[in-house]
Parts: structure tokens; C-alpha cells; sequence
């Protein structure tokens, strides 16, 4: 992978942030709940579904308190603080995790693992296979529902199943935002994450041509991220009030 100038990698730490908060507005207007986008960040002012932030901060050196003023900043509250440069602990607030922001230019050629025939990765496009792909996923709390079937009525995003072995299902959202494809959600089915992400970008390829992909991980799945062609391009962190 190339070394790109520190100028290059805010921009795209930038555009991963915004692709992000356009996604994060996605999933809350499923829920009827409306987020507002200014120069700073994408806010919410009701409460968003668990997983979700309720704000995600666009540009660097943000006023936190005039920010915090636009959520509901109780108990529970979360804040994706994109550039990892606020420090929101004088408010109660606490840091829930880091990730690192991720790009894949479009004219990379692919790396990793092959994924293997078309039919290994398909497009989820009814409300059952979208539950049973959001209990692959896992991260819902029991009883509730964070995507709903509204979402595969949207032209700007796509909803990847991808099977493995013995029933076993792997996941991955695609959405546009920002002038760039979001690779989000992804859950390797057989622990095979390079591969994975290898099916995913090939989907993005066809499904959304042309266009860089970004995204943001940690841990194995950032160097699974690596293996399959991504650059890290800048540090983030979520906040949470206890």
C-alpha cells in the first residue's frame, strides 16, 4: 500500500466520516427519527436506536458543548467523535471504543483472498432474509429490530448475505454518502474476514462502480481490512455517557 501525505489522509478521514453520518441518517429515518447535517456534524436530537450514535462530528477542533447542546446528552448518549480530538469526560462522558477510518481507492486492483463464484455474496431484498441476516449480525438487543425493511426499498444502499459454511451467514452493508461507498456491518461467517471484505468490495465494484470505499475497523478486522486493500487513513473514537 502507498504512503499518502497527512493533507490526503484528513480528506479521507473526512469523507469516511460523512459517508458514516449519512449511513447513521439512513437507519434513523427507518426509525422515523431525523438527524440534521451542518458544516460540524450530523446530530439527532431524539435518542437513535441502540448502536448508533447520536451525533457524528465532520470536521476537526469541534465546540463540544455547542454540540452536546443539539442531542439528548443523558445517560446513554453516544457521540462519534471522528477525528479523535475532543475530550467530552468533563460532561460524564466516557470512551466506549477506538477504530481507525479505512479507504480503498477505486482503481486499486484487488488484493486477498478470491472470493469465489458470484452466488457466495447476494443482495438481501426480502423482510425475511433481513431478519435472519440481522441475527447474523448479532448486535441487537434482544427483542428489538435496528434495520427495517424499509431499508431494501433505498437505491442507495445494498444489504449483503453472505453465506458460508454449513448455514453459517456472513454480513455487510454497502451505502453511498459523501461521494464514496460505506463498508459497514461486516461479519465474516466462517472467521475468514479477509475473504469477506474481498467479497464485499468485489459487490461494491458491480453494485456501485467507480467510486472509492471506506469504512472504519479494529483489531482482526482492520487487518483483515488491510489484507483486502484498505489504507488507514485517521483515528476515531466513541464516547458514551455512563
Amino acid at each position: 500500500m502507498g504512503v499518502r501525505e497527512p493533507a490526503d489522509l484528513a480528506t479521507l478521514a473526512t469523507l469516511a466520516a460523512r459517508n458514516n453520518a449519512a449511513w447513521c441518517s439512513i437507519v434513523c429515518a427507518g426509525h422515523g427519527i431525523d438527524g440534521t447535517f451542518a458544516p460540524d456534524a450530523w446530530t439527532c436530537a431524539t435518542r437513535t436506536p441502540d448502536n448508533y450514535p447520536d451525533a457524528v462530528t465532520l470536521q476537526r477542533s469541534v465546540d463540544a458543548e455547542r454540540l452536546l447542546a443539539r442531542v439528548d446528552a443523558s445517560r446513554g448518549c453516544s457521540i462519534k467523535d471522528s477525528f479523535a480530538d475532543l475530550d467530552l469526560a468533563r460532561w460524564g462522558f466516557e470512551p466506549l471504543f477506538d477504530a481507525t477510518w479505512i479507504h480503498r481507492p477505486s482503481d486499486r486492483s484487488r488484493e486477498g483472498p478470491a472470493p469465489g463464484n458470484d452466488d457466495r455474496s447476494r443482495r438481501v431484498r426480502d423482510p425475511e432474509t433481513l431478519a435472519a441476516w440481522e441475527a447474523a449480525w448479532g448486535d441487537s438487543e434482544p427483542g428489538t429490530r435496528t434495520f427495517l425493511p424499509s431499508l431494501l426499498d433505498r437505491d442507495d444502499l445494498a444489504i449483503l448475505a453472505i453465506p458460508g459454511s454449513r448455514d453459517a451467514l456472513g454480513t455487510a452493508v454497502l451505502s453511498l454518502g459523501g461521494g464514496v461507498v460505506g463498508l459497514s456491518n461486516l461479519v465474516a461467517a466462517d472467521g475468514d474476514a479477509a475473504l469477506a471484505f474481498s467479497i464485499a468490495v468485489d459487490a461494491a465494484t458491480v453494485l456501485f462502480p467507480g467510486l472509492d470505499i471506506v469504512g472504519y475497523e479494529q483489531g482482526p478486522l482492520l487487518d483483515a481490512a488491510r489484507d483486502a486493500g484498505f489504507d488507514a487513513v485517521g483515528g476515531l473514537r466513541v464516547w458514551m455517557r455512563a
